[in-house]
């Protein structure tokens, strides 16, 4: 058995026939059951998985660095649940990794060295909104790769980092709802395919600049009501 999709049920546990499986499969989607409890522990076994999706269960505890074995993932998916601990250690042996979506967790972790960390060459997509992980923005110009990025509801502080002007591919920027300081830099406009970005519920002060309005893909952009917009694509939240 290579494939084992199975979403939208009422599946409570797969620790028993995931065991009997064997490390053959190669795609597990269990999205949207009732899974529940500690992560399923067959799993790390599978070494030859590349795609693994658990979003929107109910599944608790830290996960173990056993799951840093599973190095043929081009897709992990453990959004929507409950599970927590440190996990800024296990993405360098992910390097084929394309999706990683972590959000509506309680991860903890620096994501400094969670970018830093994260080795995979052709990673388009990181989710990891609300979580809990701390730390500043100043590494994220090293995903230079990505295409959409979602860290909202952190705990990061700092700047937004001039160097996301690096971000060539960007098309969604989501780090709304955190401690950031200082102003929306002018580089954002050097991110040519950028079309939402979403800012508010920080602590940002200054206006929008005017070379970011004038981006030609520029769909939608979210700021508090105190940022000076003058974008037509602007939405404001007044707190």
């Amino acid at each position: 058995l290579r494939r084992l999709v199975l979403p939208g049920n009422r599946i409570k546990g797969i620790d028993e026939g995931l065991a009997a499986v064997g490390p053959s499969l190669t795609r597990l989607d269990m999205k949207q059951n009732q899974l529940e409890g500690s992560f399923p522990t067959a799993i790390y076994s599978l070494t030859n998985l590349d795609f693994l999706s658990l979003e929107f269960n109910n599944l608790s505890g830290a996960l173990s660095s056993s799951i840093s074995r599973l190095t043929s993932l081009t897709k992990l998916d453990l959004s929507t649940n409950r599970l927590s601990g440190n996990v800024e250690g296990y993405f360098d042996s992910w390097t084929e990794i394309t999706a990683i979506g972590l959000g509506r967790n309680k991860f903890t972790g620096d994501f400094g060295r969670v970018a830093t960390n994260i080795t995979a060459p052709y990673l388009l997509s990181l989710d990891l909104w609300e979580n809990d992980f701390t730390g500043n923005l100043y590494s994220v110009h090293r995903l230079s790769n990505l295409i959409s990025f979602s860290v909202s509801a952190n705990e990061l502080t700092g700047t937004i980092p001039t160097e996301v002007g690096l971000m060539q591919y960007l098309g969604e920027l989501d780090a709304a709802r955190m401690k950031l300081t200082g102003t929306i830099p002018t580089e954002l406009a050097q991110v040519p395919l950028l079309r939402t970005v979403a800012l508010d519920y920080n602590d940002l002060t200054g206006s929008v600049p005017a070379e970011v309005c004038a981006l030609p893909s520029l769909e939608d952009i979210r700021v508090d009501c105190r940022i000076e917009c003058p974008c037509s694509e602007c939405r404001l939240d007044c707190m």
